[in-house]
């Protein structure tokens, strides 16, 4: 018989006595440390409510948690409090930017945000000329505006040359996106590699790059493995290289090694448990070792995910998938129905559910 694994989802809390006071929100956002970052901007705000960066922080969090509306009404208030801070202006730019392309939104709205984007960005710009994170901000909105509030994409491609001679990785990872975007697979390398040749100490070059070679396009999984191996040496509190190299190391059938990988992972990120689904959902794709991959989708749901992470009812329709391979349809069906309870309007779940119960 297959050894059963019980899986039960379980919420973490996670309290500001889980990490120092003095740890900086902005650098853990971006090292993906949402939850952590969090819990000290609410610790912040209730002890000072008027805090301009913790206010544009937590907008910050609040957009990555998809809540636009308060992202946008908190980083207007951080505005408010301090009208010079450019990193306030550009985030309220974003969070105005991702509204704006959501599903439902009507004409007349998407123009009102358009411009408040531009607004917002270029005063972003005017205090500091060098942000970078801001000139990627209005290389989008030139981009994809229409012309009657803005858009124009000469000005777009001057805002990227522009990024690129402020911080030539910003600048030629933002390039290398827009080539993907495009499908533009020989640009996109040209760039990403200009990027990792720029600062191959830079975090973000080298990921790029490792994930660039592991997609189907390239499937240059030793590549892959060298940089997402150098990425975890650059920051070992970064769970992204350690997402990538379970993956490819399971590509590459080098099973013996992701156990160590993903202990390693753990231990220097426990707030982040992607690997586990990663390395879950690899081995279901390639239809191989279920109990393996059933016991990774449980352990990705003993704790709440980052909100930039696969949420618990994706990692419910995974193991239910998992269940069903292994021929155990009653627990297949118990955990598309706990998908679906999470989140009702999963339609991979809704399909299985069906099909299950034919």
């Amino acid at each position: 018989m297959p050894l059963r694994f019980l899986c039960v989802s379980a919420v973490v809390c996670l309290s500001t006595a889980a990490f120092s006071q003095n740890d900086n929100p902005e650098a853990l956002i971006r090292a993906g440390h949402i939850k952590q970052a969090k819990a000290i901007l609410e610790s912040k705000l209730k002890q000072n409510p008027k805090e301009a960066n913790a206010l544009w922080q937590m907008a910050w969090v609040k957009m990555d948690y998809k809540d636009l509306e308060g992202a946008i009404a908190m980083g207007q208030e951080a505005i408010a409090t301090d009208d010079k801070n450019a990193k306030a202006h550009c985030l309220l730019a974003e969070a105005m930017g991702t509204k704006a392309q959501q599903d439902g939104v009507g004409m007349f709205e998407k123009m009102r945000l358009a411009r408040g984007v531009r607004k917002e960005a270029e005063r972003a710009l005017e205090l500091n000329p060098k942000y970078t994170d801001c000139m990627d901000v209005l290389a989008s909105f030139y981009e994809q505006a229409p012309g009657i509030v803005g858009g124009d994409k000469n000005k777009a491609a001057e805002m990227l040359d522009r990024m690129v001679h402020t911080d030539p990785v910003a600048g030629n990872l933002k390039k290398g996106n827009v080539a993907a975007n495009a499908k533009d697979w020989t640009k996109t390398e040209e760039y990403y590699k200009a990027a990792y040749a720029a600062d191959p100490k830079r975090f973000e070059a080298v990921i790029n790059l490792g994930s660039l070679y592991s997609n189907d396009i390239f499937k240059k999984y030793d590549l892959a493995e060298k940089h997402s191996r150098e990425a975890i040496q650059i920051d070992p509190k970064r769970v992204t290289a350690y997402s990538l190299l379970v993956q490819v190391l399971l590509l590459e059938k080098k099973d013996a090694e992701v156990e160590q990988v993903l202990a390693q992972a753990e231990k220097n990120v426990p707030d982040n448990l992607n690997p586990y689904f990663q390395a879950g959902r690899i081995l279901l794709v390639m239809n191989r070792d279920y109990p393996k991959a059933e016991r990774y989708f449980c352990k990705y749901l003993t704790q709440e995910p980052e909100p930039n992470m696969p949420p618990l009812a994706n990692a419910h329709f995974r193991l239910g998938q998992v269940l069903d391979k292994q021929g155990r349809k009653p627990e297949a069906i118990s955990e598309q129905e706990t998908a679906l309870r999470l989140k009702p309007d999963l339609k991979v779940a809704q399909e299985e559910l069906k099909r299950l119960k034919q």
